[in-house]
């Protein structure tokens, strides 16, 4: 990835933010929560109504990801 696409990259990010403040201050606190053994849970209701959903229990060695991605 070169410079200018990273660059676009952060705009969008912040834009997201400001769009979507509730979402980041969750991901903020469930990351300081986040422990091996914890179940993180997604779903996802479509604009037709479709529901997609998926889970994952956290291993000791994923601790390591959430945490660099929490600094």
């Amino acid at each position: 990835m070169d410079m200018s696409s990273l660059v676009g990259l952060r705009g969008m990010l912040n834009r997201f933010k400001t769009s979507h403040p509730k979402f980041f201050a969750f991901l903020e606190r469930a990351g300081k929560e986040t422990d091996a053994g914890s179940l993180i849970e997604l779903r996802l209701t479509t604009s037709d109504g479709r529901v997609m959903e998926t889970n994952m229990r956290v291993k000791e060695e994923d601790m390591e990801l959430i945490n660099a991605l929490m600094k």
